[in-house]
């Protein structure tokens, strides 16, 4: 994937056919089509429905918000903003993973707080791996896989994260309409834990139909809910029977979305 920067006299978000990012457009503010009062950027995703190719993007930032490269007070990191929204324009959803570029949760900069972290996640990371692979074919990718189930029920929009030793998410992404979920991962051993998206990170925040089950955050033990995958092992599946909730271990439902807007 390359991406190039090219400085253009082109400002509004319009059906141009150019990939535009823009500044000082208010127009998709204005009108509503993003919530200027919400929204600190808004990305306009066009999609050809046959192929799922994307031709074209529009990434507007709000006017009407405060913006800095620089870390000014009471301003939003530039370049953050810019990472978040060109992870939609690749077809991206929101993660849950709070440290994640991707998490629909975006601080504020405040004094002393140092400078915004502009570095993908592992879950970023493994996320865009997942959605555009790149591996030799004998040697295949490794991913922990399996089922969120409750009281022998699928648990829907389950928020599914693996941890690596150090204690860090090294992969994060929602159970199927069937429980189900895959996690591509690197070759180690993982903690699995299972949440419900009801905060800091909504169900609302995601694209995927939300199935508005709830249910006690529970994270699994080493015992029950560990995982390993080897290099080039393919699927490996974990087990964990805990009272109320069974797991296993799905792909993280990207979305390239028809012509519409995503809120940061």
């Amino acid at each position: 994937m390359e991406i190039r920067v090219e400085r253009t006299a082109e400002w509004k978000v319009a059906d141009s056919g150019l990939n535009l990012v823009t500044f000082t457009d208010p127009e998709p503010f204005d009108t509503g089509m993003c919530d200027k009062a919400l929204y600190i950027a808004c990305t306009l995703v066009f999609h050809t429905e046959e192929t799922g190719e994307i031709p074209m993007v529009k990434i507007a930032f709000n006017p009407y918000k405060k913006h800095s490269s620089l870390g000014w007070k009471g301003a939003h990191d530039l370049g953050v903003v810019l990472l978040h929204e060109l992870g939609h324009a690749i077809g991206l959803d929101h993660s849950g993973a709070l440290d994640a570029v991707m998490s629909p949760v975006v601080e504020l900069a405040v004094e002393g707080g140092g400078d915004a972290v502009r570095r993908l996640s592992a879950d970023d990371v493994a996320t865009v791996a997942m959605a555009y692979p790149v591996v030799e074919p004998e040697v295949g990718p490794s991913y922990l896989a399996g089922a969120v189930m409750r009281d022998g029920t699928a648990v829907a929009k389950a928020h599914v994260m693996a941890f690596d030793r150090a204690g860090q998410v090294a992969a994060a992404g929602l159970s199927d309409g069937a429980g189900r979920f895959r996690l591509q991962v690197g070759e180690g051993e993982y903690r699995l834990a299972v949440e419900p998206l009801d905060g800091p990170v909504m169900a609302a925040q995601m694209w995927a139909e939300q199935a508005g089950q709830t249910f006690g955050s529970l994270w699994w033990t080493a015992g029950g809910g560990s995982g390993s995958a080897g290099a080039g092992s393919g699927r490996r599946s974990s087990a964990a029977s805990i009272p109320g909730i069974a797991g296993d271990f799905m792909a993280h439902p990207l979305r390239r979305p028809r012509r519409g807007k995503v809120p940061v």
